[in-house]
């Protein structure tokens, strides 16, 4: 949900998925990521696993839970001022378009000098959710320093080395 430049969807295509399904607010983001972020998704947009549905979080859940697909992965963009699903409509729509394992990785804002300002009731609605939430940093190599929970109805296997912002 929300895919920026392409970076996100081109790293997921490296694992050889059966389908990468975008979702986009912005009806005109199929024609900016294939006209101006082609190079930026390292080609991600011609690939034909690549579908861009437009609408907001809860329209797109609830039009893929319609289809017979259940996903294994998702990845939720919750920084962007345009998030239109509050978190507590949308987890619930996710859950009948996830398979029973599925990992869910929410991206929860940008580390600052002075910590990470996830707002405590995200991580409380993920916590109350999942029988896994597992908050990580993940540098991007451009920009900084991402947080991200790493989201399971079952424990992680621990595969997953994290590196716990204190001020979560």
């Amino acid at each position: 949900l929300g895919a920026r430049t392409g970076a996100e969807v081109y790293h997921c295509l490296k694992h050889d998925p059966e389908c990468v399904d975008v979702v986009e607010v912005y009806p005109d983001f199929k024609h900016m990521a294939r006209n101006h972020f082609e190079s930026l998704g390292c080609g991600c947009w011609t690939d034909p696993r690549v579908r861009i549905i437009t609408g907001t979080a809860c329209q797109a859940a609830e039009k893929l839970a319609a289809a017979p697909v259940r996903y294994d992965m998702a990845v939720i963009d919750l920084t962007s001022r345009t998030c239109v699903a509050p978190l507590e409509a949308l987890l619930p729509i996710l859950d009948r378009v996830m398979t029973e394992d599925a990992v869910l990785v929410f991206q929860l804002g940008e580390m600052v000098v002075e910590g990470m300002a996830a707002p405590a009731h995200t991580l409380a609605a993920l916590k109350a959710a999942f029988a896994t939430v597992q908050p990580m940093a993940c540098p991007d190599g451009v920009r900084g320093v991402h947080v991200l929970a790493v989201c399971s109805r079952e424990p992680l296997d621990g595969a997953i080395r994290t590196t716990i912002p204190a001020s979560l």
